[in-house]
């Protein structure tokens, strides 16, 4: 498989989605609903269709995301003509593009750790809401944190053979959280998906986001995993892995309907 279709079907598989959200999967549709409003459970992970059944497929997720805000992912691997207009049809443009960054964990050659930077594996909650902080200082966004959330995060992190991994970065002479990463492994696909990499503004330019790369990068090597890559966004994360050995493929686009919130 080419990166850009290891990146796709990474979307597809749905363990790590919290019990109280929908899961409506078919061969042309996978998405995901759920009450609150939260970007990443009201997403659609697959739209392989024909051009004629756009229109209704889309209509069935946005009844589905109703009074919430609605998004599609559009890899590389389906982008075409049609498919774009039948998402501004519908009333979605896109939110960002990003890039697909791929990488060779045994060949990565990790940048000198600063001295002032440490970086932990997250197993207790304690470091987890740390990183619910600073992921959403970062990214400027309410990012969770509630009861539910980190009893299932926990839950995950906890396994005797984990799938997904949290690495927090501090300051190491005050202990402040700055900066945070996240693993999910499949090993059906020989890969470790990268997300949710963030340093808050205030600590940025000192390290830390290749410190806590370089972490995840080490434990994907580690576990034997072949490749390892994220969807880049192209305007700040892109530059930064592509400085440090990533290859970068085909564009993913994220498309929005903020009208779903008012329907």
């Amino acid at each position: 498989m080419t990166p850009d279709e290891i990146l796709e079907r990474s979307q597809w598989d749905t363990f790590w989605v919290p019990l109280d959200v929908t899961i409506v999967d078919r061969p042309e549709l996978l998405y995901l609903a759920s009450t609150r409003d939260v970007t990443y459970l009201n997403n659609v992970l697959r739209l392989r269709a024909a051009d004629d059944a756009l229109p209704a497929l889309l209509g069935e997720v946005q009844r589905a995301h109703a009074g919430r805000d609605s998004h599609v992912m559009v890899p590389p691997t389906v982008a075409r003509p049609a498919l774009e207009r039948a998402l501004r049809d519908a009333g979605y443009g896109i939110e960002t593009r990003s890039r697909v960054a791929v990488i060779s964990p045994a060949a990565y050659i990790p940048r000198a750790t600063a001295a002032a930077v440490t970086v932990e594996r997250v197993l207790d909650e304690s470091a987890l809401r740390s990183c619910y902080a600073v992921a959403s200082a970062a990214f400027e966004t309410n990012l969770g944190g509630d009861d539910e959330q980190l009893a299932a995060d926990m839950a995950q992190l906890g396994r005797a053979d984990p799938r997904v991994y949290r690495y927090l970065a501090r300051e190491a002479r005050s202990g402040t959280p700055i900066s945070c990463g996240g693993l999910t492994i499949y090993r059906d696909l020989s890969f470790g998906l990268l997300w949710g990499g963030s340093t808050i503004a205030a600590a940025r330019g000192r390290g830390a986001y290749s410190a806590v790369l370089a972490a995840r990068l080490s434990l994907c090597a580690q576990l034997g995993i072949a490749r390892a890559g994220l969807y880049a966004q192209r305007k700040t994360s892109a530059p930064i892995v592509e400085r440090q050995g990533f290859e970068l493929f085909g564009t993913m686009c994220w498309w929005v309907n903020k009208e779903s919130a008012s329907t």
